[in-house]
């Protein structure tokens, strides 16, 4: 009986959520902020990082069945 409850009771909890039906995808440009990653060419990480998050993530949200989901849109850090 006990292994029972257990089953059913995982298996309740182990649901996955339902969504609208897109692909999610998370663009983490990392850095920012105080934090500006390395410095390379005269170029900082933080700032390379971001724009190429800003593009991918402007082509992806051209196709309607992905959604694009950024950690971060402009230099600030994220705790």
């Amino acid at each position: 009986m006990a292994l029972a409850i257990l089953l059913i009771s995982f298996k309740e909890h182990s649901r996955v959520p339902q969504n609208d039906g897109k692909f999610t995808v998370v663009l983490d440009a990392g850095h920012g902020g105080h934090d500006p990653g390395n410095l390379g060419n005269g170029y900082l990480e933080k700032n390379i990082a971001l724009n190429i998050v800003l593009k991918a993530g402007a082509i992806l949200e051209q196709h309607p069945d992905i959604k694009v989901i950024y950690t971060r849109k402009d230099d600030t850090f994220v705790d």
